[in-house]
């Protein structure tokens, strides 16, 4: 395949030939008919691997698992019983954009390999269990880097001997939502080695941690700044440590510190987010967590294009909601929210991208097509499949001809 075309072309199962396996992008290629794979062994996955499948449409991920069994592969119905430190048969396959679920976390978090669903193609095509290299999935998106890290899978004792405490005494966040973040932070930090995780940290406990970990700045955070002189970070801090794979240290931004709320910030009109719930304009209109940071793309000619070469590809710079003035209570109130973003240059008819904003704009979330990510160069080179969901920054003085075409 070249240039333009990112041909990621998954197997046909002998029930569903021409039937494309669908993740959450559209494929340009047709898919090879099983009938290539008449002669090969249908026992290339059994006894040794487990599988966990995540970020696929309903369809997609039905088809893939008749693949994956047909092949003697095993996907347990309960994923925590395949996704712990002690499971060397463990194997994730998913979607690039599918970097901020649950079992991708849990799995980069135990150090279990998360492929592209071409791993398995690659497999069935050779008649064998073909190696992992170049089928990896970015692991996450880095703020120290400004770009998706593709490190080796690997586990990970970055907290190894250290205590942390997590309060749950918010008051500007959902304290639901704070305690489901809190229970998947928990698990990352034991299965990187942490000693002891402490939920519901409160003044009253009094229970000495090395850090305290909150997104928003709590009574319990100050309390534990004053008296123990705790540091403290938050949430993004934890998954940041575990995508580099090392104890990342106070900056000079410091850009993992809770928020502190004033007073006067539930008066006003509009307020900036880090991350907000919200329906973006694809064909189902579906509701969609955007982060800042992210990278999108997006349909900023409103006309309802349908084609991902002519989106523009974007970085959420804010996140600002907007509530009506009326008599309803705070969070009951009619809400808008858009989107300040910068607009990447991007090479025509290729996935190279500049870290330069041609323009950048305020948009409504109905523009936003879907996530995308980008990585390094040199990690797209080593990649061993193509997918349109991913793309890569041009390096000073590379050209897009650099880049291999797969």
């Amino acid at each position: 395949m070249t240039g333009l075309r990112f041909d990621v072309a998954l197997v046909e199962t002998r029930r569903r030939q021409q039937q494309p396996v669908q993740l959450q992008a559209f494929y340009l290629s047709p898919l090879p008919s099983n009938r290539a794979y008449v002669s090969r062994t249908k026992t290339i996955f059994k006894y040794k691997f487990e599988f966990c499948l995540t970020g696929f449409m309903k369809d997609g991920e039905v088809n893939l698992t008749e693949l994956i069994e047909e092949h003697g592969g095993k996907i347990p119905e309960r994923y925590q019983d395949v996704l712990h430190k002690n499971n060397p048969k463990a194997v994730v396959i998913a979607t690039p954009v599918s970097w901020r679920k649950l079992k991708f976390i849990y799995a980069i978090a135990c150090g279990i390999p998360v492929v592209h669903p071409e791993w398995i193609h690659a497999c069935v095509t050779a008649g064998k269990v073909v190696s992992f290299d170049g089928y990896f999935i970015p692991s996450g998106y880095s703020f120290t880097t400004r770009k998706f890290e593709c490190l080796s899978v690997q586990q990970l004792d970055i907290f190894a001997g250290l205590s942390f405490g997590i309060p749950y005494d918010v008051v500007r966040t959902s304290n639901t939502s704070t305690k489901s973040m809190g229970s998947l932070i928990s698990f990352v930090l034991k299965a990187c080695g942490a000693k002891l995780v402490v939920e519901d940290l409160t003044p009253s406990r009094d229970k000495l941690v090395d850090i305290v970990l909150s997104n928003e700045y709590t009574k319990t955070c100050e309390y534990y700044r004053k008296k123990h002189k705790t540091p403290l970070r938050t949430f993004p801090w934890v998954t940041e440590c575990m995508i580099l794979q090392r104890f990342i240290k106070k900056s000079k931004e410091d850009i993992f510190q809770p928020r502190v709320y004033e007073r006067d910030d539930e008066n006003q009109a509009s307020e900036e987010v880090l991350a907000v719930n919200a329906e973006i304009g694809d064909a189902d209109r579906t509701m969609l967590k955007l982060h800042t940071g992210e990278l999108v793309l997006a349909d900023l000619s409103g006309n309802g294009t349908d084609h991902f070469l002519l989106f523009h590809v974007c970085k959420i710079l804010r996140i600002i909601i907007h509530r009506e003035e009326d008599d309803r209570p705070r969070g009951e109130e009619e809400q808008s929210v858009s989107l300040e973003v910068g607009v990447l240059k991007r090479s025509s008819n290729s996935p190279g991208l500049s870290r330069t904003h041609s323009k950048i704009l305020q948009i409504p979330t109905s523009h936003v097509k879907r996530r995308v990510v980008a990585v390094s160069a040199k990690d797209f080179q080593q990649l061993e499949y193509r997918d349109e969901s991913i793309f890569y920054y041009e390096e000073k003085g590379e050209q897009d001809d650099n880049v291999k075409a797969k």
